[in-house]
This record gives C-alpha cells, sequence and structure tokens, in this order.
C-alpha cells in the first residue's frame, strides 16, 4: 500500500479510470419510453439472455484494478436494472474485489430505479457501504408519464415503496451509531487491569464507532439525490 501512495505521488497526473459495469446487460423490469438501451438485446438475437458471467466478472475485476493509476477504485454497477442479478451475485463481486484489491481501497455505487429494493438488499448496501442512487423523473405525473413497468403500469408508487426502505435502514444505522457512541463513552469510563487492556478495549469500541459512521455517510448520500427530485412534488419527509 505504502508503494502504491508513493507511485501516486511519482505521478502527479495519474487519474482515474471509471468503467459501467452491466451484470445484467440490458434487461430491465421496467419499459421506460425514451429508453435507449432495452433495444440493445437485438444485437445477440441468438443469445436468450444477455447476464455477466462468474469468468467475465473475475476477469472484469482483474483487468479493471490492474488498470487502475490511483489507490482508490470504484466499481459502477449499472442497467438495465442491475437488481434483477441476486445478492449472492454481488457477495461474489465483492469477494473477487479483495481478492484483487492489492492494497488498493474499492468503493461501489449502484444506480437502480428502486422498484426491486427490499429489507434485505438495504441491509446488503449498509453493510457493505455501497452508494445507491435512485432513478426517479421528479413529480408523479412526470414519472409516470414516462417511468412504466413492463404491463404498462405506473411506476411511482414502487419507487416511493424503495426509498422507503432505505430510510428505514438509515434510521436503524443512526440508532446503532448512538448506541456504539455510548459505549465507547462507558468503555473509556471504565476500570482495567492495565493499560494495554483498557487499549484493547477502546480500539474495539472505537473501530465500531468508525464504521458505524461510514455507514451513515454512505446511507445520507443515497438519499440526498432522491430528496432532491422529490422534494419539491411530494410531502414525504426523507
Amino acid at each position: 500500500q505504502e508503494k502504491m501512495m508513493n507511485d501516486n505521488i511519482a505521478n502527479p497526473f495519474a487519474k482515474p479510470l471509471y468503467v459501467m459495469l452491466k451484470p445484467a446487460g440490458a434487461h430491465c423490469n421496467l419499459a421506460c419510453k425514451y429508453c435507449y438501451y432495452l433495444e440493445k438485446n437485438k444485437l445477440y438475437p441468438t443469445a436468450q439472455r444477455h447476464l455477466m458471467s462468474d469468468e467475465m466478472l473475475e476477469q472484469f475485476t482483474r483487468e479493471y484494478i490492474e488498470a487502475q493509476t490511483m489507490n482508490q477504485v470504484l466499481f459502477t454497477w449499472h442497467g438495465g436494472e442491475p437488481l434483477l442479478r441476486s445478492i449472492d451475485f454481488y457477495r461474489k463481486a465483492l469477494s473477487l474485489q479483495q481478492k484483487y484489491a492489492g492494497g488498493r481501497r474499492i468503493d461501489n455505487v449502484i444506480q437502480t430505479n428502486g422498484t426491486l429494493l427490499t429489507d434485505e438488499w438495504c441491509e446488503f448496501f449498509a453493510q457493505n457501504h455501497w452508494l445507491v442512487g435512485i432513478s426517479i423523473d421528479g413529480p408523479q405525473p412526470d414519472h409516470d408519464h414516462y417511468r412504466l413497468t413492463a404491463a404498462g403500469k405506473p411506476s411511482w408508487q414502487k419507487v416511493i415503496q424503495g426509498i422507503k426502505l432505505l430510510k428505514k435502514r438509515l434510521e436503524q444505522l443512526q440508532q446503532q451509531l448512538r448506541q456504539a457512541n455510548a459505549r465507547m463513552a462507558a468503555v473509556k469510563a471504565g476500570r482495567y487491569r492495565n493499560d494495554e487492556a483498557r487499549t484493547a478495549a477502546i480500539m474495539k469500541a472505537k473501530s465500531q464507532v468508525v464504521s458505524l459512521n461510514s455507514a451513515v455517510s454512505v446511507a445520507l448520500s443515497s438519499l440526498f439525490e432522491a430528496e432532491k427530485a422529490l422534494i419539491s412534488s411530494v410531502n414525504l419527509s426523507i
């Protein structure tokens, strides 16, 4: 890691490389009127499904990290609708990122239409500090005019439900952070056999606080853009 930091200093013109991953190809559970991407399925007339294979996922992960000139690497997951892939697929992605990280810091951001979000997805994103972007077309009449389900039905209410699930998970994280800070204060005030035991206890409590602080920060960022899109048209406190 120290070598990579020195390499960055030695090359002040180094720039990050960004490539979007489309793990579900052009597959989507919506059929937005303006979508330019669903028709890409026609490029592969002999294939019924256009999903990223495990082999391609590993090859891309390794080569993408190797191609970076910076110490931070950002994976951007896009679609189609990326939540059409399972959580297990993304767990495998995280495992591969750690396998090939080589000491680099790895971050992930995912753009979703929000209609497939569940408590399980929100927990996964929170645990792994993923930034979540929600696609929404402003006021409900505009959104429901353009962003329709495959059956031609409006999708606004499903998106709002997804945002509420993200908000619920944020509130849970904030409560956990308050509890962790309280434990930290109790640990500092406690009595210990020796200084070494006290230091170990404080470091453990501090680690929990730092991790939760990071998770809360990312969760807040995930809601920020959705809040801007909704604030002028929906009476929803997020």
